[in-house]
Order: C-alpha cells, then sequence, then structure tokens
C-alpha cells in the first residue's frame, strides 16, 4: 500500500491493479486471523446452554459456507439444549477446513446424532491428516500441515477444540483410506 501511495501515479494500471489484489488478499488473511483469535479468546468465556433447532443450525452453517459441496447426512432429535454459538463456530471451522484441504469438487459431509445426552456432529472429506504433525500438535494454534494449499492461518482445528472443551466435550479426527473425519461431542440434553 505505501508503494500505491507514494509511487502510484507512475506504476501503469496493470500493476497498480496487482499491488491492490495483493493488498486486498493480506487485508482479508488479516481479518481472518483476528476473528480466528477473537473466536479463540470467546472460547475461554463461560458458554451458555439454549433450545436449538439442530436441523435448522446445521443448514444454515453449511449455507452460510458452502460453495454447493456440503451434504447433509443428519438424523438429530429436532431441538436440544446446547451452546448454538459455540457449536455453530465450531461447525464453520470444520467445514472450512474440509472444503480448504479436499480435492476440488470433492464432497464434504455433515453427519449429526444424540446418543446417551452426547451430541455427535462429525465433517468428513476426502484427503489425509497431515503427517508432520502429531495428533495432539493438529488441535494446536497457528498449525499448518506441509501440504495446506489454503491461505488460512492454522486457528480452526484450535478454536474449534477450545470451543469443545469449554462445553465439557472433544474434538478429534481420525483418517483413513483417504478420508478425514473431525468428530465434535459434547453433552446435550434433549429440548
Amino acid at each position: 500500500m505505501r508503494t500505491l501511495e507514494r509511487r502510484g501515479q507512475h506504476l501503469d494500471e496493470d500493476r497498480r491493479r496487482e499491488m491492490l489484489q495483493i493488498a486486498y488478499r493480506r487485508g482479508r488473511e488479516l481479518e481472518r486471523l483476528i476473528d480466528g483469535l477473537l473466536q479463540g479468546a470467546r472460547a475461554e468465556l463461560s458458554t451458555k446452554a439454549e433450545q436449538v433447532f439442530l436441523p435448522d443450525l446445521i443448514r444454515e452453517t453449511v449455507a452460510a459456507i458452502d460453495g454447493g459441496r456440503v451434504r447433509i447426512e443428519a438424523n438429530p432429535p429436532a431441538r436440544l439444549w446446547t451452546d448454538a454459538n459455540a457449536v455453530q463456530v465450531v461447525l464453520a471451522n470444520l467445514l472450512g477446513n474440509a472444503l480448504a484441504h479436499s480435492p476440488t469438487g470433492s464432497p464434504v459431509t455433515v453427519e449429526a446424532g444424540v446418543d446417551d445426552d452426547i451430541l455427535t456432529l462429525t465433517v468428513t472429506n476426502e484427503g489425509f491428516l497431515p503427517d508432520d504433525l502429531e495428533p495432539a500438535e493438529l488441535f494446536g494454534p497457528f498449525q499448518r500441515g506441509s501440504r495446506a494449499r489454503s491461505s488460512g492461518v492454522g486457528l480452526g482445528l484450535s478454536v474449534g477444540a477450545r470451543l469443545a472443551e469449554s462445553l465439557g466435550g472433544t474434538l478429534q479426527a481420525v483418517g483413513s483410506e483417504g478420508r478425514v473425519a473431525f468428530s465434535l461431542r459434547v453433552p446435550c440434553a434433549a429440548a
């Protein structure tokens, strides 16, 4: 931006456009970093259980993120008590991660269910767990696998794990046969 400010009038139109595009991308990266840091800070605050219509929460989250690749395979109880905001943030982070790290055009699925008062949301996609990260490192802040293709900063899984813990649950990853599944498991109560 400083170069544009100082020498913009001496640059040709293509070079100015290129520099503006770079500045825009860097601004978006900073926005994602700040958003991730804020979500992480919120994870340490107390959670608030409320009555949630889970099918709507899942559909709304998918609609906000999806480019037409996400299939919802869910048959959970319609209403339950949990922290809707926390569950939505974790689901959004898992979907964003799956879409960014799976082959273009490959499907991503969301499965949901409740068993013994435990809500399980699983996001599955084609791909592999990073082989350069230990499982415990996978959920650390600013962790990115060596095969990462996206411009993320490595906060989504960390924020998700912290939110899961704040709800008394877990976030786990399993990879096998070219598929990766991340599962959020949190206590809930039927409404």
